[in-house]
């Protein structure tokens, strides 16, 4: 398969980081009109891949749904609190409980590129487009840290998938009242 973990543009710049920041004491507040609003949350399996690779699942509690194609597959998910086998059926559904932080989904055999999912009670958070830009608005004055998440780079060895560690970069920002702040970062090789 193609490698879904990077897809580098123009002048090197990187598509499809997730970038967030949590604890965050003044600002916008998660929306919960009765229901609380869910980003991310789907998974769909296609061919020989998960999608998205990478995406965020906020507020929480949240489920996590993983869609089936035509071939059924035993999944391996790892989240914060193990791991857990699912069988996912031909064209089945299975749910799932979000856990707070990282959960990597791939298959048992190791034959699916994995998903990636970040667990997290913020309000703030983009997708880096594909020139490597985003824009997260509605910042209160004061220093944040913000994370940088990439999935790590996909490899084969004995003809299955394997992985390094994601790509997981902080940067500290002072937003001021008085000018918008701009966050220059390079990520290198």
């Amino acid at each position: 398969i193609a490698n879904p973990s990077v897809r580098v543009g123009a002048h090197n710049a990187v598509s499809g980081m997730l970038i967030y920041i949590e604890h965050v004491e003044v600002g916008r507040t998660l929306p919960s009109y009765g229901q609380p609003a869910r980003v991310g949350g789907t998974i769909v399996k296609r061919g020989c891949a998960l999608a998205p690779v990478v995406q965020i699942v906020t507020p929480l509690p949240a489920g996590l749904a993983i869609h089936g194609d035509a071939t059924g597959v035993t999944l391996r998910v790892t989240q914060p609190g193990g791991v857990q086998p699912l069988e996912l059926a031909e064209a089945g559904r299975v749910l799932l409980q979000a856990q707070p932080g990282l959960t990597r989904i791939d298959a048992a055999d190791d034959s699916l590129g994995a998903a990636w999912v970040i667990a997290a009670d913020t309000p703030y958070y983009a997708i880096t487009d594909d020139r490597g830009r985003f824009r997260i608005d509605e910042l209160a004055a004061g220093t944040y840290d913000v994370t940088f998440f990439g999935p790590p780079l996909a490899g084969t060895a004995n003809g299955k998938l394997v992985y390094g560690p994601p790509v997981i970069t902080h940067r500290s920002i002072k937003v001021d009242p008085d000018r918008p702040a701009r966050l220059d970062v390079v990520l290198g090789r």
